[in-house]
């Protein structure tokens, strides 16, 4: 303390000594306060002095500053002098400058966690959740890389296992699009983890149009932006004929049984042929057969009071005469649950066949027969979905993935009972709202890609 007031006692004469000096009221030669004024004796004696004045004033601007310096050394050394290291003599070795703290909130380092549209409140690092963050949206590389079947898995041309994870890209097989198939859609589903996407059509669309909607034309060229786009976030897309019929609703379709004969052998032909040069373009014949009179019917197809429908052998004798090599997904009866006709005898024939199921609430009705044929075939989970009679989306995401073959969730609309979004979430924000259907699909799928490379299981390559 006596240092300090030591320091306040010298500021205080240097300020005295400076304002004398400017007024011509002290002997800057001598250093000495006389509090005596200078005689103007004569001309000689004013200019003089006047030049001593200006000497002094100079002088004392100088001691201003010293005197300023002086007194920041001394806040500095009042506010934190206990704090400055200091020499045997007591001098500060270092000037520590402080700046005055403003009334503006510190701002935190923390960034909201990339939850795919959630809003998130900022955690501490060591508390963040492990879930990696949403992955890159790299489109897929131009010299193409074919998948095929290899036993009961799905492989690249290297022949390492591949799992397509993904979602269905709905409303194409009941109208002429929602306006969700942008880039920016499927990058978003690309977000999740997924690396393939369901595309459902409707083959009376396709070959007529919807009438006072759009035509053929309009309705192909959506068809084929949502492809183009879909390989552009790096999704392998899947065109499936979801809707067919151009007698029912007028004209619009619906969910038949089996599709109508040769609607859906020329709908499959055209869009089979379109990209058979295409390598990241697979195929599923039917999506949901139903109520036919037998195996051989759906195998080969049959005639009702709706006409005469395409079997699934014969459609896929079309897909494979038109694009070799592609990989075809073949449906059960029952709504794509049952499997028995690949132990009856009437296994479709050809190469690439997929299996596909859509368990809803019957995962368990169905699984004993699932687990008996997948030693032999590749299973995939088309339609993940929620369903009335029971919540098994949790037990299914682990089956596929176990079994590495694939799912699906259905559906990217924010919009149905059965949605994966929030309303308005169409930049992947996932329904939350329970059971969080969303979030569950959402969760697993980007967390298993994330481990498993993103596409491959056994080995990490790409497309």
């Amino acid at each position: 303390m006596a240092e300090r007031k030591e320091m306040f006692n010298f500021i205080r004469k240097i300020s005295r000594l400076r304002s004398k000096i400017v007024h011509g009221k002290a002997h800057l030669l001598t250093g000495e306060d006389t509090g005596k004024t200078e005689p103007a004796a004569n001309k000689k004696n004013n200019l003089s002095r006047h030049k001593s004045l200006q000497k002094g004033e100079i002088k004392g601007n100088a001691i201003s500053l010293v005197c300023l310096l002086a007194m920041l050394v001394l806040v500095g050394y009042t506010l934190f002098g206990g704090m400055l290291p200091a020499n045997q003599s007591g001098v500060t070795k270092n000037l520590v400058v402080v700046l005055p703290h403003t009334s503006e909130p510190a701002k935190s380092n923390l960034q909201p966690y990339p939850f795919d549209g959630i809003t998130v409140t900022p955690m501490p690092p060591s508390s963040l959740p492990k879930i990696p963050p949403p992955l890159p949206t790299q489109p897929l590389s131009p010299q193409g890389n074919r998948l095929a079947t290899k036993g009961d898995h799905i492989v690249d041309s290297g022949g390492n296992i591949v799992v397509l994870r993904g979602v269905t890209r709905w409303s194409l097989e009941f109208n002429c699009g929602d306006g969700h198939f942008n880039l920016s859609d499927f990058q978003a589903i690309r977000s999740w983890g997924a690396n393939a996407v369901r595309i459902t059509l409707n083959s009376n669309f396709w070959l007529n149009g919807y009438p006072n909607n759009c035509t053929s034309s309009a309705y192909q060229t959506t068809v084929k932006q949502a492809v183009a786009n879909a390989e552009a976030a790096g999704l392998r897309p899947i065109l499936v004929l979801q809707w067919a019929g151009n007698k029912l609703n007028g004209g619009r379709g619906g969910q038949m049984n089996m599709p109508p004969r040769p609607e859906a052998l020329t709908f499959w032909q055209q869009v089979a042929s379109l990209y058979a040069s295409d390598p990241y373009v697979m195929f599923s014949l039917f999506s949901e057969p139903h109520n036919t009179p037998s195996w051989d019917g759906w195998l080969n197809g049959f005639s009702d009071t709706d006409g005469p429908h395409a079997g699934m052998q014969e459609m896929a004798n079309v897909v494979e005469q038109a694009a070799p090599g592609h990989i075809i997904f073949v449906s059960g009866e029952a709504y794509a649950k049952n499997l028995d006709f690949v132990t009856n005898g009437h296994m479709v024939q050809g190469a690439n066949i997929v299996l596909e199921v859509h368990p809803y609430g019957y995962f368990s009705s169905y699984s004993n027969q699932w687990q008996g044929i997948q030693p032999n075939y590749p299973i995939v989970d088309g339609e993940l979905g929620l369903d009335s009679s029971g919540d098994t989306v949790d037990t299914q995401l682990q089956t596929f993935e176990n079994w590495q073959t694939g799912y699906f969730g259905w559906a990217w609309t924010d919009v149905d009972n059965h949605s994966l979004l929030n309303s308005g979430g169409w930049n992947g924000d996932p329904r939350s709202d329970p059971p969080q259907f969303g979030v569950q699909v959402h969760n697993f799928m980007l967390s298993a890609s994330q481990k498993n490379g993103g596409f491959i299981t056994s080995t990490v390559t790409n497309f």
